[in-house]
């Protein structure tokens, strides 16, 4: 058991640094994989550091993590309870990332502006702290955090000093996706603006998704859920959208499937219980595919194979 352990604890010491494998400033990538990953990683590598194996590294790569788990909830907007996800108070969680963050200056500012805000002017739209730069635009594009821990999109102007848009964002994808409407009307030919206001659009409505994703777990209308999420997926016309909403309905579908499994019944006959969707093979097969992706593009790794286990299991018809 202990060389278990022991074999479990280094595998997490050399894949588990989230760092360079979270694309923050993509927002086309999963912030839904970088989600469970952390909270994956997070729990196993906490039980390690309480068995005699937990050396100083180990109590280490649990601190990033923690820092990890609340920068995510806070970059894309998600309603996350740790008491409730992992057992342990948002207070015990921000100790660790404040451990981790006082040998690190940039995760320090961020972690502050998130949290306490010891170094910002608390609420002040004014006081902003620069997180991101992207110079690939027809201009340099600034994205920060204000007081009031809503993000802004700002740009470096002819005078070379940074300039801010008033509009503030629950999200970095909201700022992002202005960066790029701006873009939109300095350079129509690489970045279409129609394609960037359908995003806009489409990103508030899957936002509110976002922000409900752990209240979805104990849904009871979850085939509702998935009947409404798959229309508005429909519907969107951006590829930031249909991106978006796909990985949302996949997620949704991998719900349905966990509760067919839990009540031991063929996926067909759980749509059986409810008019929400029609009681077919072809549905059914539909909802079970994208269960599989949902595994594929937003399951840890490691507890991938566990999930595709129960798929197997599951019957469609």
């Amino acid at each position: 058991m202990m060389q278990n352990h022991e074999q479990t604890a280094q595998w997490h010491l050399e894949h588990s640094r989230l760092a360079t494998q979270i694309a923050y400033r993509d927002p086309r990538q999963s912030w839904l994989s970088a989600l469970n990953c952390a909270i994956a990683r997070f729990r196993t590598v906490r039980i390690l550091c309480m068995h005699s194996i937990g050396t100083e590294a180990l109590r280490q790569l649990r601190n990033e993590l923690a820092f990890h788990l609340i920068k995510i909830s806070c970059w894309w907007d998600i309603d996350f309870c740790s008491c409730a996800t992992l057992g342990l108070g948002r207070t015990a969680l921000l100790g660790y990332a404040s451990e981790h963050a006082s040998s690190n200056m940039e995760d320090e500012a961020l972690l502050d502006v998130l949290s306490k805000q010891d170094y910002m002017h608390r609420g002040a739209r004014d006081h902003i702290l620069v997180i991101a730069q992207e110079t690939e635009l027809p201009f340099t594009a600034l994205y920060g955090i204000d007081g009031g821990k809503s993000f802004r999109f700002g740009w470096v102007g002819e005078d070379g000093k940074p300039h801010w848009s008033e509009t503030s964002y629950n999200d970095f994808i909201g700022a992002w996706i202005s960066s790029r409407l701006m873009a939109s009307q300095q350079d129509a030919e690489r970045f279409k603006q129609d394609e960037w206001i359908f995003a806009r659009r489409e990103h508030g409505q899957a936002s509110i998704w976002h922000r409900r994703h752990f209240h979805m777990l104990d849904n009871p209308c979850i085939l509702r859920s998935y009947v409404g999420a798959d229309a508005q997926y429909l519907s969107c016309r951006s590829t930031l959208g249909k991106i978006e909403f796909e990985r949302i309905v996949n997620g949704l579908a991998f719900r349905i499937a966990e509760e067919a499994f839990r009540l031991d019944l063929s996926i067909r006959n759980l749509l059986k219980q409810d008019n929400a969707l029609p009681a077919s093979l072809k549905t059914s097969m539909l909802i079970k595919q994208r269960a599989r992706q949902h595994v594929r593009a937003n399951v840890d790794v490691p507890q991938q194979a566990e999930c595709n286990s129960m798929l197997n299991q599951l019957s469609a018809c």
